[in-house]
């Protein structure tokens, strides 16, 4: 049974079973972590924002960062 919490309009999940379970286990044997939603992606050349714009559904020129 997981832990979910909302993030990027889908449910992610927070943890399973118990934070202490699950700290115990990557203390004593092994974890891995999925952090690829925190993933920073360079794009560089001419014809970077035209690819870019292709590949996203939004309008990247509304998008502000």
């Amino acid at each position: 049974h997981a832990n979910m919490a909302p993030f990027g309009g889908y449910d992610m999940p927070l943890w399973y079973s118990s934070l202490k379970q699950e700290h115990l286990a990557v203390l004593t044997a092994a974890g891995i972590f999925n952090t690829s939603h925190m993933a920073v992606l360079g794009v560089k050349g001419s014809a970077a924002y035209e690819l870019l714009q292709r590949c996203f559904s939004n309008d990247l020129s509304v998008c502000v960062m």
